[in-house]
């Protein structure tokens, strides 16, 4: 019997969606579908996530070579790091080595957790990578929504919805044919993330202050988020 692949209607320039339960599949109708290797099926903070062992330079989620066009973008996941021995990758659209200049866009954290965003918005492969980072770190073990944004003038990071850095940037995002990881730098594979990921969304557009703030609420405790209260009683006559 041939399984079909049940849709979510993802708007608002949603370009890609991974619950992360069980599967890889992209939720949006866009289907970049990711291919697992190495990452295994994990109790996450929404439902089911996927662990990544930082050691052997191995484990990544590959999502494809698709671009977001035009100036703005938003990148997020929810991640629980484990440790931070290396400067890691949550999500990159990256080529060859680990230089800057080799990325289009990444979100990730170095060796003392602290997170960084860099970001490709000119017309050549060549052009130089900004970079915009900030001076407060991460804890291991606990979970933390990382965000990074660009509207087309400037480029924000983001912790559990709450902006914590932010530069001037102009110009469209590079596009081309390189790599999008997840967990990982492509091809290099030496800037593993150590933890777990769940969640992952990219977007064509760049996400506001209060939008994020309201996500990161809802997911964290969607109970508390909003309530119904006791429904009233009409007569009719």
């Amino acid at each position: 019997m041939e399984t079909k692949k049940i849709l979510q209607e993802w708007t608002n320039g949603y370009e890609s969606v991974y619950h992360l339960n069980d599967d890889f599949e992209d939720s949006t109708s866009n289907n970049y579908d990711a291919t697992n290797s190495g990452t295994s099926d994990i109790v996450g903070l929404l439902t089911d996530a996927q662990d990544f062992e930082g050691s052997d330079n191995s484990d990544h989620l590959d999502l494809g070579t698709w671009n977001v066009a035009g100036d703005d973008l938003t990148i997020q996941t929810w991640a629980k790091f484990e440790s931070f021995t290396e400067p890691s990758r949550l999500l990159s659209k990256a080529q060859s080595t680990t230089a800057t200049d080799n990325h289009v866009y990444a979100l990730g954290v170095d060796t003392s957790g602290l997170p960084f965003f860099y970001l490709k918005s000119c017309d050549v492969d060549s052009c130089a990578t900004s970079v915009l980072s900030d001076s407060d770190s991460l804890q291991s073990g606990r979970w933390n929504l990382v965000t990074a944004t660009y509207d087309g003038s400037s480029m924000r990071l983001f912790v559990n919805g709450t902006q914590i850095a932010i530069s001037s940037e102009s110009g469209d995002i590079r596009q081309n044919s390189w790599d999008i990881y997840a967990g990982n730098n492509p091809t290099a594979l030496d800037r593993d993330f150590d933890g777990i990921l769940d969640e992952i969304r990219i977007s064509s557009n760049a996400r506001s202050g209060n939008w994020l703030t309201a996500e990161y609420n809802n997911q964290v405790s969607s109970e508390t988020f909003y309530s119904l209260g006791i429904p009233e009683q009409f007569g009719f006559t």
